[in-house]
């Protein structure tokens, strides 16, 4: 890390003038994603094997979410079906946080993702 500078900038168009800048100097630097750059990522548990990722995609359409994919995602335990009578329960909670930090594909360094990397 010698030789390392880390800069927090306090508005969004601070952060975007840096980043100008070092674009232009041809510098190496990683950044991390601005808040309203993220995207909302959200796990939906309870529906059904049935029900095709194309039908839940078209779905979040309707109701006017911007989707960018859709993954069904699958357990290789064995889980215990348990099944009620009556409406369908759907819970939906934020994704679970990685407990490992990112590291980089490209630079090998850590606290950030190949897609933010310059080096």
């Amino acid at each position: 890390m010698i030789g390392d500078i880390a800069i927090t900038p306090s508005t969004a168009a601070d952060y975007r003038l840096i980043t100008k800048v070092l674009e232009a100097d041809k510098q190496e630097y990683h950044t991390y994603y601005l808040h309203e750059e993220r995207n909302l990522r959200a796990v939906i548990r309870g529906i059904q094997t049935e029900v095709s990722e194309e039908e839940i995609n078209a779905d979040l359409v309707e109701q006017d979410f911007t989707v960018l994919s859709v993954h069904r995602m699958t357990c290789r335990r064995d889980l215990q079906v348990h099944q009620r009578c009556g409406a369908l329960v759907v819970r939906v909670e934020k994704q679970r946080q990685a407990t490992v930090a990112t590291q980089c594909h490209r630079c090998q360094k850590f606290r950030h993702g190949q897609s933010r990397c310059t080096a």
